[in-house]
């Protein structure tokens, strides 16, 4: 019966072990849990040292894999992402897009915004221009409360203030 290397993969056998040690009338203990090494080729059944790979190094190899891989979402997954956790939404499949509920004149309704219908992006107050069914909107998700404004004529010069629903 073989068990698994230990620490780092370094201690294969009981014999290799710093914590191996002689005791009396050819009889070698481990000093870790005072217990007879019967087979100083093989690591004991009762080794109390963690298995190769441990637990904690397992974790590290897997992040370090993922490191290592491209970024699958850029910066528009990164504005989606944001905006969702601003209006404390829900992103649709893929974070291609949310639907924003809010209020118009007493009356519920929703907007979705979608990456492709973005068409602008302010940055100083952070302003999202986008169209969505025929409207045009803005969006400032990171003022208190977040502001979503509707264009009230094509132009885009007279704006509507809707709140946005909780």
């Amino acid at each position: 019966m073989t068990f698994p290397p230990k620490v780092l993969g370094q201690v294969t056998s009981c014999g290799e072990c710093p914590n191996h040690g002689y005791y009396s009338g050819s009889v070698y203990r481990c000093r870790l849990v005072d217990e007879a090494v019967l087979d100083k080729s093989i690591v004991a059944p009762f080794c109390p040292l963690p298995d190769y790979p441990s637990r904690t190094i397992a974790q590290m190899q897997t992040t370090i894999l993922a490191l290592r891989e491209p970024l699958k979402y850029g910066f528009g997954m990164m504005l989606m992402s944001h905006i969702a956790a601003k209006l404390k939404l829900d992103l649709h499949a893929h974070g291609s897009g949310l639907t924003i509920p809010f209020k118009d004149m007493g009356k519920d309704r929703e907007v979705y915004l979608g990456l492709d219908y973005i068409q602008g992006i302010e940055t100083r107050p952070f302003e999202i221009t986008f169209i969505s069914g025929g409207s045009i909107f803005k969006l400032s998700p990171d003022i208190k409360p977040p502001l979503l404004h509707e264009a009230a004529d094509k132009e885009g010069k007279l704006w509507s203030q809707h709140t946005l629903a909780a």
